[in-house]
């Protein structure tokens, strides 16, 4: 949250006068204003401080008006977190860190990078080999938006971008390199390096291309759900060979619909943030994909 305070000696009442941002959860633009709808200093009013803050709660933007100008009327200047206001006396307050969030990111973040090292360390034939460093890939984009994600909410503010940038990567790019990986190794795919290298080119272009349109979300959903869909496929091919490997296929892909689209990263569910719980689903889903993956590689 945010606060912006600015001290003042005022003969309104006789006294010191002392305005202070309301704290609000986000819900539009304008979530926070200095006093009332005007401070008075000795006489007319004179500025009010208005606090922005973006869709992730991080990023923000405070700027100051003056008492009465229209919505769009003239700004002063803007800062960003971490800056100072630039209005004389007034000061911005950085948001405490979120340790739960921290916690939460971390455990993510361990689960994923030791899933990739696994899967990199599993000797194999050449083909199956391929498929498993490719489902290395997904899990390690999914570990490197974890751990950078660990460092934002432990205050590190100047990572906010790069953990949007690499948070949309993740969500763009690892299922699919996890659901193909999965087709690959219970389906006679026989993809050799090129067919990789352009698979994940792709993805990537796919990716930019979202980002270019503004509509990464969708993009990101749209290709998550096919990656979902090729890892079904494949636990519903294995099964009947090994229903271990299949289970934990099909519960890896269950378990990351469930975080997806049941629970998601915004508001509250329970005593409990969404996206704390939402990074402990994904951290068990990704066990139980990787468990999956490297138990057919190890039978076929």
């Amino acid at each position: 949250m945010i606060k912006a305070e600015r001290s003042s000696t005022g003969q309104t009442g006789g006294g010191r006068r002392r305005g202070r941002a309301r704290e609000t959860e986000v819900g539009g633009p304008l979530v926070a204003e200095v006093g009332s709808q005007a401070i008075e200093i000795g006489g007319p009013p004179v500025w009010v401080v208005v606090a922005e803050v973006g869709e992730d709660r991080q990023r923000s933007t405070l700027r100051r008006r003056p008492v009465g100008a229209a919505g769009d009327g003239p700004r002063g200047p803007e800062v960003g977190v971490g800056g100072l206001v630039g209005a004389a006396g007034f000061r911005y307050t950085r948001p405490a860190m979120n340790l739960a969030t921290t916690i939460s990111d971390g455990v993510l973040a361990v689960t994923a990078l030791s899933l990739a090292r696994a899967l990199l360390g599993r000797t194999t034939a050449p083909s199956r080999r391929l498929a498993l460093q490719a489902a290395a890939a997904g899990f390690g984009l999914i570990g490197a938006a974890a751990v950078c994600g660990a460092l934002r909410f432990a205050g590190v503010d100047r990572l906010v971008d790069l953990h949007k940038a690499l948070t949309d990567a993740a969500t763009a790019m690892s299922m699919p390199m996890i659901g193909a990986a999965a087709l690959a190794l219970t389906w006679p795919l026989e993809w050799r390096a090129r067919g990789w290298l352009r698979w994940t080119v792709a993805l990537a272009a796919l990716h930019v291309g979202a980002v270019l349109a503004g509509a990464t979300a969708l993009a990101g959903l749209m290709v998550g759900a096919i990656g979902t869909i090729g890892v079904v496929i494949a636990g519903l091919r294995v099964f009947g060979g090994d229903r271990r490997a299949g289970a934990l296929l099909l519960a890896g892909a269950v378990v990351t619909l469930i975080a997806g689209l049941a629970v998601g990263s915004e508001g509250e569910l329970g005593p409990f943030a969404r996206i704390d719980v939402f990074h402990y689903l994904l951290a068990v889903a990704d066990v139980c994909l990787a468990g999956g993956l490297l138990r057919v590689s190890s039978e076929r």
